[in-house]
Formats: C-alpha cells, sequence, structure tokens
C-alpha cells in the first residue's frame, strides 16, 4: 500500500510541478506586458507635455498670423485713401481751373 500511495502522490507532485511551471510562465508574460504598459504610459505622459508645448507654440504663431494679416489691410486702407485723395484732388483742380479759365 506504501508503494501504491508513494506512487500517486509522485504522480500528484508531478503535475503540481508542471502546474507551477506553467503559472510562472504566465507570470513572466503578464509581467512583461505590464512593463510594456508602464512604458507606454511614460511615453503617453512625454507625448502629452509635447502636444502642451506645440499648442502654445500652435498659439503663438496663430496671434502673429493675425498680426501679419492686419498689416497688408491697413497698407491696402492707406493706399485706396491715397488713389481716393488724388482723385479728388484731381477733380477738384480740374473744377477750380475751369472757373479761371
Amino acid at each position: 500500500m506504501d508503494q501504491e500511495l508513494y506512487t500517486k502522490l509522485l504522480e500528484r507532485l508531478t503535475i503540481v510541478e508542471q502546474s507551477l511551471k506553467s503559472e510562472h510562465k504566465r507570470l513572466d508574460e503578464i509581467t512583461a506586458i505590464v512593463k510594456s504598459v508602464q512604458e507606454m504610459c511614460f511615453e503617453m505622459k512625454q507625448l502629452s507635455f509635447e502636444m502642451k508645448q506645440m499648442r502654445g507654440d500652435l498659439n503663438s504663431v496663430s496671434e502673429k498670423v493675425g498680426e501679419l494679416e492686419k498689416k497688408p489691410a491697413k497698407k491696402w486702407d492707406t493706399v485706396v485713401i491715397a488713389v481716393i485723395s488724388a482723385v479728388g484732388g484731381c477733380i477738384g483742380t480740374t473744377i477750380v481751373s475751369q472757373f479761371i479759365h
């Protein structure tokens, strides 16, 4: 009976050892996955920081572009005023010269 009990215990011990090896392999795989997730989390934090910096840069560029867009409009307004003044001056001069002759 002792031999039979010993054989059964040995079989069960072998099964438990195989199961334990399998669980260790799973644990190693899970550890690798957790490490990958941690690395991705770190990368996401860095990307988030860089995106915030880029957003600030974009806002600055948008403000500068807005200012640049206003400058040609101001120049155009000045040109239009000058042309209207010149045409008005010519018309006024023509009218005054007609009265003088």
